[in-house]
């Protein structure tokens, strides 16, 4: 067995062990990073060689990470999709009951009642409305627009540039 193989199985093993981890209950992320510098230490060797060695470590973690989001994407697609058909079949059942007058029906699945209730309909200016029967959200910062007057030469007060370090992979 090649030494290339072997830490290529070591790190399909860290990368399943990984996943393993973060599965239970109880996974925080400080537990996962200990258990990858634990890992580290059996590749005792230069940090370019351990960055190398963590590399596809994070691409195949990284590849994961997409394929889960765009199953859930299409997941919530599907049940947004769900929703529209469940809701048009409301509308349906509702039309019948309401062109035949029909106020109850009774099926081994589910009985269904029709009924009057009182509902409010809005078709006024909000802000004609007094300060107590309006709900305003909290206002938060456009980081982007902070950035571009910032760097403009406006002054903003709890605003400044900093330099930070970017890692990109390619």
């Amino acid at each position: 067995m090649s030494a290339i193989f072997d830490l290529e199985t070591k790190q399909r093993k860290l990368i399943d062990d990984a996943y393993f981890l973060m599965d239970s209950e109880e996974f925080e992320d400080q537990q996962l990073l200990d258990f990858i510098n634990n890992e580290l230490e059996s590749v005792k060797d230069n940090a370019e060689n351990i960055i190398k060695w963590l590399i596809p470590i994070r691409l195949e973690l990284q590849a994961r990470a997409t394929a889960q989001s765009e199953f859930a994407r299409r997941q919530q697609v599907k049940a947004q999709q769900t929703e529209n058909v469940d809701g048009k079949l409301k509308d349906k059942i509702m039309s019948i009951m309401q062109t035949f007058d029909i106020k109850k029906v009774e099926s081994k699945w589910a009985n269904v009642s029709r009924y009057q209730q009182e509902k409010l309909e809005w078709t006024g200016n909000v802000y004609d409305l007094p300060p107590e029967l309006m709900r305003v959200k909290d206002p938060e910062p456009k980081l982007t627009d902070i950035k571009k007057a910032v760097k403009s030469g406006e002054i903003i007060k709890g605003a400044s540039l900093v330099m930070g370090d970017v890692l990109r992979m390619s």
